[in-house]
Formats: structure tokens, sequence, C-alpha cells
């Protein structure tokens, strides 16, 4: 249930599969290079199910190969350790997609080849970090960062938890996975009412709106049967 208006929002979400076949083992499925990853840590909303991300040299990271085409997100929940940053990336072969988070300032560094990506402040110092890009068969990578742009130093670490990617342009809840792609059908509700619960012939018009600029002529956004007599206007 989403407050951010001031009134409880039921969110929906459709049906997504997270795409990775470990999605928080990150020593299963998934190969590190320059790296060594210890579990047991303290991660989202204090689970003990977070993973402590250290590189012992350039382009420290873990990898994991996928087989998919066309838009997806890849995202995972990130914390700052040692390093402050964080790279998530997908490569084909002969195009890097990759963003740079900063995760002691909750903003976003450079992109490259992306469609979009976003960071989310979940609370205690994570953040969810996400990628959109078009994808052809592609591998996926983490990396602690030493700053915007840069992964070449040779220590470092960062914390991890929950990675996902999904047939979306955007992330939707975690979908757990071990061993197997996974599915979460999509949400519903019953009991909502329908058309007899409301009242055709009285409502209220609601307009969210800006003036761009001045056109020096009348203008209005309006509500009306075609004439002058039914209509209502702002």
């Amino acid at each position: 249930i989403d407050y951010t208006t001031g009134e409880g929002v039921v969110l929906l979400e459709p049906q997504s599969t997270n795409s990775l076949l470990q999605s928080n083992q990150f020593d299963t499925a998934w190969v590190n290079t320059n790296s060594t990853e210890t579990s047991g840590q303290i991660g989202v909303g204090g689970s003990t199910d977070a993973w402590l991300l250290e590189k012992s040299g350039a382009n420290g990271r873990v990898t994991q190969s996928i087989s998919l085409s066309g838009v997806q997100s890849f995202s995972v929940y990130a914390k700052a350790g040692s390093l402050n940053w964080l790279k998530i990336q997908a490569y084909n072969g002969s195009l890097f997609n990759s963003s740079h988070f900063d995760l002691a300032n909750g903003t976003i560094g450079t992109d490259t080849n992306l469609i979009d990506s976003s960071i989310t402040n979940v609370g205690g110092g994570w953040y969810r970090c996400s990628i959109y890009f078009n994808c052809v068969n592609q591998l996926v990578y983490i990396y602690p960062a030493d700053a915007d742009n840069d992964t070449t130093g040779t220590s470092g670490n960062i914390y991890i938890q929950y990675a996902q990617l999904e047939a979306l342009p955007y992330a939707t809840s975690y979908i757990p996975t071990s061993g197997a792609i996974a599915t979460r059908l999509a949400d519903s509700v019953t009991g909502a009412g329908d058309a007899t619960t409301f009242n055709s012939t009285e409502g209220v018009l609601y307009v969210e709106m800006a003036a761009i600029g001045d056109t020096g002529v009348f203008e209005v956004v309006s509500l009306s049967d075609g004439g002058l007599s039914d209509i209502v206007a702002f």
C-alpha cells in the first residue's frame, strides 16, 4: 500500500519472471572474477541474507549468463561498504549497457547505452539500483566501483542482495530464485465494485497542469457536450 499522496492506495503488479537462476546466492551460478563473496550480512529491512562483495583486483565482479532478448530490467539492492559506488552492467559480446550508482548519496553517475536507469532509497543505507536495456543473450555483472566510471582499484567492498532480471521496462517487487527461474502471477483485486457502483450522472473533474508560457490568447481546458450550455472548464 502506497501512502505517498497521504491516503492509502493499493499498488498492483503485473505478472513477471525473474530470469536469473540464482537471485541471492552469489557464490552459486554467479562467476566471480577478482572477488570474494561473504554471506550472512545484515540486509534490507534487517534481513540476514545479504552479501559482502569484496574485490581483490582490478574490475573485481560477479557475473551470470542469460539467454534472452528484448527490453529487460536488471536490478540489485546495494549498500556502501568501504567503497561508495556500484556498477551494474549487461554485455552481449559487442555492446556494454551499464550504469554507476553513488551509494553514499543515492544518485546516478555515468550511463552507457541504456534506455534508462534508476536508484531508489529503501532505508538503512540500502538502495535498489536498476538498468533498463535492449538485451540479446547477455552477461550481467555487479561490480564494487571505486568512483563514477572507475573499477580499476584492486581492493574494497560493497554489500549486495536480491538481484533480479525481468522482461519489463521497470523493476517489480523481488521474486526469489534458487536454481531455476521463477514467476510471480499478476495481482488482482475483487470486491471493488462494478459499473452499478458508480453514479453516471455526476462526478469529479480533476486536472494537474502548468503554464509553459504565455501565448497571449485565452486558453481553456473543458469538458462539454459540444455546446456552451453544459460545460465544465478550467
